[in-house]
């Protein structure tokens, strides 16, 4: 399971979990808004990463989480 903003490059090296991060240096939220609304991306893209990882995937997956 991956997550990164560059979801084509991920599904061409073989990942089969991938979640679509929202930016390239900050994958995992966005430094540009408040702390506040920063930790709910962070934490938006970690349940979306638990639901990918408890499903059973044939063909790799691509989910956008934000």
């Amino acid at each position: 399971m991956l997550i990164t903003a560059m979801t084509t490059l991920a599904k061409n090296v073989g990942a089969n979990r991938i979640v679509a991060g929202t930016k390239i240096p900050h994958p995992c939220g966005d430094p540009t808004v408040s702390p506040k609304r920063d930790r709910e991306i962070g934490m938006l893209l970690l349940e979306k990463s638990f639901q990918l990882l408890q499903k059973q995937v044939q063909t790799p997956e691509i989910v956008q989480a934000v």
